[in-house]
């Protein structure tokens, strides 16, 4: 079985988002130039807004929008932002975990 070490208050900084609103655009852009090539490619009988569309319902969905990550309040107290780095670590602990 692995071991995971416990994440410092230093670090949970970048665990846990506490504005993930202000990321939204900048993400939204990435994801956009990224996999919007690979819609037309898959969708070539779409307009341009119907593939947006679809690629907007996706991004809803997707783990690399910053408002479906773990995040606390912007002025959680540091019990709050510790419970929330204490379940991230359990997440991981159990991916990690050995399975019989």
């Amino acid at each position: 079985m692995s071991t995971f070490k416990n994440t410092t208050s230093a670090q949970a900084k970048d665990l846990v988002d506490r504005h993930p609103e202000r990321r939204m655009k900048a993400a939204f852009a990435e994801y956009e130039a990224r996999r919007l090539p690979e819609l037309r490619a898959e969708h070539k009988s779409l307009r341009l807004s119907q593939v947006k569309d679809i690629l907007w319902k996706e991004w809803q969905k997707s783990p690399e929008n910053p408002m479906n990550q773990q995040q606390v309040a912007y002025n959680a107290t540091q019990e709050e932002l510790d419970a929330a780095v204490a379940s991230i670590n359990q997440a991981v602990q159990n991916q990690l975990r050995v399975r019989d």
